[in-house]
Order: structure tokens, then sequence, then C-alpha cells
């Protein structure tokens, strides 16, 4: 018994996190093709921009 209280509580960790980050995600300021995370050189970034205004 002890074991499925403990995957219940892991199963609503779980939910109550993604829920967090799609609001997060939803909220956030959009600022142009500014990734999450990532590396970009400066090459990338020109041609992310470029790319940016064509599907915009």
């Amino acid at each position: 018994m002890k074991f499925w209280i403990f995957m219940l509580f892991l199963n609503l960790i779980f939910l109550i996190t993604m829920i967090a980050m799609e609001l997060y995600l939803l909220k956030r300021k959009k600022k142009g093709n500014e990734e999450l995370f990532g590396f970009k050189t400066d090459m990338q970034t020109k041609n992310m921009e470029e790319l940016w205004n064509f599907l915009m």
C-alpha cells in the first residue's frame, strides 16, 4: 500500500511540474527568436533573424 501512495505522490508532483512549466512558457514575454536554452554562434544568430523575419 505504501508503494501505491508513493506512486500517486510522484504522479501528482509530475503533473504540477508540467502545469507550472506550461504556465511559465505561456506567460513569459516573447523576445523574438530567443530560445529558452542553448548556445548560438554569431552566424547562427544572424541566420535565425533572417529566418524569423521571413516566417513572420
